[in-house]
């Protein structure tokens, strides 16, 4: 820690360090940066004349918030020792925030990131149909089994190993710094991420031995449950990843539910820089995943439109240009899902003038795309510099934004290729668009050279399985399955049983 003004390291005396108090500077610390209580010796007035506003603003911060967690949380002197957050977890959550805020983005990061404060306007109620008691209890969270160490540990994997796929297109960090933010104020969700964070560390470390969890684990009353939808949000879909991950080929089935009054709830919130949309794109994702690895109907809402960004806002605004080209692929997949599931016919709405007005869209988003979301390297199969006996081409990504858009752009596509309507023309479009093969190749490069797991998301996975289905040579099919061991040690999700499935239906296409 050192004082910003001096670039001296603080002594004994924090906060105000020597240096300052000797030439009678004020001490400037960076952003989230708090000393506690036991470890900060205030200087007395007759030592130091100057007002040391800084510091006096950190300490009013800090008691409106013990304010705010006193009344979520009401308990007598006898309950003091099963505190929820102590000085050292809120402690450990500000150091993660003020590193998570200077954190590097791929490049993709404007110079400054506006971060709102995760609330809803006040004239927005929610009537939860949840309640504590039907709100599944996550095992092992119980804050009395783990130390501080622990916790610091769990929030540290959280933040660089869990959020940073959750925030794939955010650049404005929405689960990794906001998610943590709201955290402070409700109990049930810091359980939650704890639990999440608990979960992941174990599948990518199976060989530590699990923590014994007690059976006493319960989830405290909080009256932001009852009406915030950014809270009820927040913890349904935390839970919701949290199953995803831990049976990843269980949890995608036909038979899975969907509260829909929560996401018509924040469909209002589709476009927007709050959590809110991201917690809503976020369940998007979930059910894409599980309607790609299902062949079935997407079960959310979609907005019936997605927002146009000119080109002056794109260049002028980063965060608009990520949010568009990210999610506008996504938005278009899930679109494309409905169109082949949808069985009511609109004299209206053709499924032609459908069909046709989809493609458009998906082709237009590939000629507009910036650099960012184009590939850095592409080389075809029959490319000298892609290597011998190569059974996809190349195609890299400098970023996980960029990957996102471009492999879920392919899928639609797929998807709209092996069902288009017999009257529809392709001669108006590009001759190589318009093969599957070709953009389900391209799904699986993309696949294959993913090896950062903060790039990958459980509709990328399904999408690759879509995709890997229709690889029909032995060569592909060996590659594809080493591909998924290899998605299995970046992330630790578990997709055996689709594995196997998907094994089954190369054999079935062999026999043909």
């Amino acid at each position: 820690m050192r004082c910003r003004v001096r670039r001296r390291k603080c002594d004994e005396d924090k906060p105000r360090c020597r240096n300052c108090i000797d030439r009678n500077f004020q001490c400037q610390y960076g952003p989230q940066l708090t000393f506690l209580a036991k470890n900060a010796h205030t200087v007395q007035t007759l030592e130091v004349e100057t007002q040391s506003t800084g510091y006096d603003a950190i300490q009013r911060c800090q008691a409106r918030r013990r304010a705010i967690l006193a009344g979520a949380y009401p308990h007598t002197a006898d309950d003091d020792n099963y505190r929820i957050l102590n000085d050292k977890d809120e402690s450990a959550v500000a150091g993660l925030l003020a590193l998570g805020m200077n954190e590097p983005d791929l490049g993709l990061s404007p110079t400054s990131v506006v971060l709102k404060t995760p609330m809803i306007t006040s004239n927005l109620s929610y009537q939860s149909p949840l309640t504590l008691q039907s709100i599944q209890k996550p095992p092992g969270s119980n804050l009395e089994t783990l130390s501080s160490t622990e916790i610091q540990g769990l929030l540290r994997h959280y933040r660089y190993k869990v959020a940073c796929w959750l925030d794939i297109c955010d650049l404005g960090q929405s689960f990794g710094i906001q998610g943590l933010q709201v955290a402070l104020g409700s109990s049930p969700i810091w359980n939650s991420i704890l639990d999440l964070s608990e979960t992941s560390f174990h599948q990518l470390h199976p060989q530590k031995p699990l923590r014994e969890k007690r059976s006493t684990c319960t989830r405290q009353a909080d009256s932001n449950m009852q009406t915030d939808i950014t809270y009820i949000a927040l913890l349904s879909v935390i839970d919701q990843v949290k199953h995803c991950i831990t049976n990843i080929s269980a949890t995608w089935n036909t038979e899975r539910e969907c509260d829909h009054d929560l996401m018509r709830a924040l469909t209002s919130h589709a476009v927007g820089r709050d959590i809110n949309s991201a917690i809503y794109w976020l369940f998007i994702r979930l059910d894409l995943a599980t309607a790609l690895a299902t062949d079935s109907d997407m079960r959310a809402p979609l907005p019936p439109s997605f927002p146009y960004f000119t080109e002056v806002d794109i260049v002028a605004d980063p965060f608009e240009m990520v949010f568009f080209y990210a999610y506008r692929p996504l938005w278009l997949c899930a679109r494309a899902i409905q169109f082949v599931h949808n069985e009511e016919v609109s004299p209206h709405l053709p499924p032609l003038h459908i069909w046709t007005q989809l493609v458009e869209e998906l082709q237009q988003w590939c000629r507009e795309r910036p650099r960012e979301f184009q590939p850095m390297l592409e080389l075809e199969m029959d490319d000298q510099l892609a290597g011998p006996e190569r059974s996809f081409p190349v195609v890299l990504f400098a970023n996980g934004a960029g990957l996102f858009g471009n492999q879920l752009y392919h899928t639609a596509m797929l998807i709209l290729l092996h069902n288009r309507p017999r009257t529809a023309r392709i001669t108006d479009f590009h001759s190589v668009a318009m093969s599957p093969l070709w953009h389900a190749q391209r799904i699986c490069s993309i696949a294959l050279h993913n090896d950062s797991r903060e790039c990958w998301d459980p509709c990328l996975l399904a999408s690759f399985l879509l995709a890997a289905r229709r690889m029909t040579h032995e060569s592909q099919q060996h590659e594809v399955v080493r591909g998924f061991d290899r998605i299995r040690t970046v992330t630790g999700w578990d997709a055996k049983n689709s594995l196997q499935s998907l094994r089954a239906e190369w054999c079935l296409l062999d026999e043909t």
